[in-house]
């Protein structure tokens, strides 16, 4: 798509959005470069490259084509979301550990309250014996 192919979709979205006055210098921005690329024929001019143009030629055209930069931009996503899930299964991995841990202290300090009640009680016996 060329950039004279989008004007149509410029000024629709112009009439649109109601910048009139916006859509009168475009309009007359457009027919002056018109008029002057008639007088100055360039016949070898070379054909813009696919990275180079506005990226509304790449949504109207419907082509996937990023630039270089949002490639990249993905790439470091994909990377820090990698890194981010796994600090968080290790997260949970902790809390689980501490989880159990509690229940182990928890479970001796119930064991030691049993083995101190046997301890009492075994002493009350032996005074008795005595």
């Amino acid at each position: 798509m060329t950039i004279p192919e989008l004007h149509p979709y410029i000024i629709e979205y112009l009439q649109f959005a109601g910048f009139t006055n916006t859509l009168e210098c475009f309009e007359a921005e457009a027919k002056t470069k018109q008029i002057a690329s008639k007088f100055a024929a360039k016949p070898n001019q070379p054909k813009p490259q696919p990275e180079n143009l506005p990226k509304i030629c790449s949504l109207l055209k419907g082509d996937p084509a990023k630039p270089k930069n949002e490639e990249d931009l993905e790439q470091q996503l994909k990377s820090l979301t990698k890194q981010y899930n796994q600090v968080l299964q290790a997260g949970r991995q902790i809390f689980s550990v501490a989880v159990s841990c509690l229940q182990l202290l928890y479970g001796f300090k119930e064991v030691f309250y049993m083995f101190s009640i046997v301890m009492i009680t075994l002493n009350r016996h032996q005074r008795m014996r005595t």
